[in-house]
C-alpha cells in the first residue's frame, strides 16, 4: 500500500516488448472487458500519420501499458464519451487535449466513473482556471514524460482508496429478514469457504497462469511478472505476490470487488494460499498482543456522498469488504491515500469472527505499517472522518 516520494521508475526509451506493433495496437481494443479496476482513455483530435509518428505512437501505447494495462484510445470526441458513459464498475483515467477540455469536462465531469482527468497541450497558462472550475481535473502537462509519471503516481493511489463496503445489520436475526445488502455479505461468505475447502492441485495453478497470460497478451511488464510466478512461487510467499502490485494484485481485487464468481474460481489457486497465509500470520498476531488484544487501524478512502451518508447512520454496525482489507496501525500513513475519508476501525483479536495479519516485516511496503484483513471478516467500525477539501 503506497506511493513513494521518489519518481517512478518508468523507462521512456528501447522498450521492446517482442509483440508486432498492430497487436500492440489493438489487444487492449479487442477485450470486451476490463479485469482491472481502472480505465485508461486517452483523446487525441489530431489525425495521426501512422507513417511518420507510428514509433512515438507504438512507444506511447507500450509505457502506458506498463502503468495501467487497460487502455483506450480515440480521435473523436462523441465516440470517447460515448465510451465512457458505457463503463460500470471501474474508474476511468481520461486525458484530453487543452483544444476540447472544456467541451469534453462539461459532458463528463460529474459522471460517478470518471476519477481523474489529465489535460496534455502546448500552453499551460491557456487552461489553468479549469483546476478551478473541475475538481477531478489533477494537472495540466506540455511533457509527456511529466504527465506519464503523474498518471503512474495517481493510478497507484486510486488503486488503493478503493472499497466497497458491506453493512450488517445485528438486529435482523433470520436470513428471510435480512437487507439485500446482508443477504450480499452472507452469500459472499458462503462462496469464500466453498473456495477454501476446495482441494489445491498443479491443474488450478495452470488454470490461473493461463487466464493471465491471455489477458496481458503483449504487455511485457505483466508477462514477465507471470512468468516469474510461475517458476518461483511457492505457497508460503502469498502475502509477498499480492503487495508486490501487479497482475495478480490487480486481477484478484477486481474479481472480489465486483463479486465474479466466475472469476474468482480462476484465482482459486492464490486466493486459498493467501487466506491461509493470513491466517497463519495472525496466530502470531495474537501470540504478540497477549495483553493488548484491541487494536486501533486506519484506513483512507474516496467515497461519493451516498456511501458517506450511509455510513453515518451504520456508526457501530459491523462490516465487511469484498476483498483482503489493507489498513495501516499509522494514521499519517492512512491519510496519504485518503481523498475524503479516513477510518478508524477498533479491532478485537480475540474474536473468531476477525481474521487479520500484521504483515510489515514481509510487505513489499514495509514503511507502511500494513495490517491486512482476510476475506469477508467482520470488523467493528468505529468512526470515520469526512475529509474536507
Amino acid at each position: 500500500m503506497g506511493i513513494k516520494t521518489s519518481k517512478p521508475n518508468v523507462i521512456f526509451t528501447n522498450i521492446n516488448t517482442g509483440v508486432p506493433p498492430d497487436i500492440l495496437g489493438s489487444e487492449v481494443q479487442r477485450r470486451k472487458q476490463n479485469g482491472e479496476e481502472i480505465t485508461l482513455v486517452w483523446l487525441d483530435e489530431h489525425k495521426i500519420d501512422h507513417s511518420s509518428n507510428g514509433n512515438e505512437i507504438i512507444l506511447r501505447k507500450q509505457i502506458l501499458r506498463q502503468i495501467n494495462d487497460y487502455c483506450k484510445f480515440y480521435d473523436e470526441q462523441n465516440s470517447c464519451v460515448e465510451y465512457i458513459y458505457s463503463i460500470k464498475n471501474e474508474k476511468v483515467f481520461l486525458v484530453i487535449p487543452g483544444s476540447c477540455a472544456n467541451d469534453i469536462l462539461i459532458r463528463v465531469h460529474d459522471l460517478e466513473q470518471v476519477d481523474s482527468v489529465f489535460i496534455f497541450c502546448m500552453e499551460r497558462n491557456k487552461y489553468l482556471l479549469l483546476m478551478n472550475d473541475y475538481s477531478k481535473v489533477v494537472g495540466i502537462y506540455t511533457k509527456q514524460n511529466d504527465l506519464i509519471e503523474n498518471i503512474q503516481k495517481t493510478v497507484k493511489l486510486v488503486e488503493k482508496q478503493l472499497i466497497t463496503l458491506n453493512l450488517y445489520d445485528q438486529k435482523q436475526k433470520s436470513t428471510r429478514d435480512l437487507t439485500t445488502e446482508s443477504g450480499s455479505f452472507l452469500f459472499f461468505q458462503l462462496f469464500k469457504d466453498v473456495l477454501l475447502n476446495m482441494l489445491q492441485t498443479p491443474a488450478s495453478k495452470r488454470e490461473m497462469i493461463d487466464k493471465c497470460r491471455e489477458y496481458y497478451r503483449g504487455n511485457k511488464k505483466e508477462l514477465e511478472n507471470i512468468e516469474l510466478f510461475n517458476l518461483k512461487y511457492k505457497t508460503n510467499e502469498a502475502i509477498q505476490w499480492y503487495t508486490k502490485n501487479c497482475f495478480i494484485y490487480k486481477l484478484v481485487n477486481k474479481a472480489l470487488r465486483t463479486e465474479d464468481i466466475e472469476e474468482l474460481f480462476i484465482y482459486r489457486f492464490f486466493i486459498v494460499d493467501l487466506s491461509s497465509n493470513l491466517m497463519k500470520k495472525y496466530k502470531d498476531l495474537k501470540k504478540t498482543h497477549k495483553e493488548q488484544t484491541v487494536i486501533y487501524l486506519y484506513r483512507g478512502a474516496d467515497l461519493p456522498s451516498d456511501e458517506l451518508n450511509r455510513l453515518k447512520v451504520n456508526i457501530g454496525n459491523l462490516i465487511s469488504t469484498n476483498g483482503f482489507l489493507s489498513t495501516s496501525r499509522c494514521r499519517n500513513v492512512a491519510l496519504m491515500f485518503a481523498s475524503n475519508v479516513i477510518f478508524e476501525i477498533e479491532t478485537d483479536i480475540r474474536l473468531k469472527t476477525v481474521i487479520c495479519a500484521d504483515i510489515a516485516d514481509i510487505s513489499s511496503m514495509s514503511d507502511e505499517q500494513e495490517v491486512l484483513f482476510d476475506l469477508g471478516k467482520l470488523k467493528t467500525l468505529l468512526i470515520f472522518h469526512h475529509l474536507q477539501n
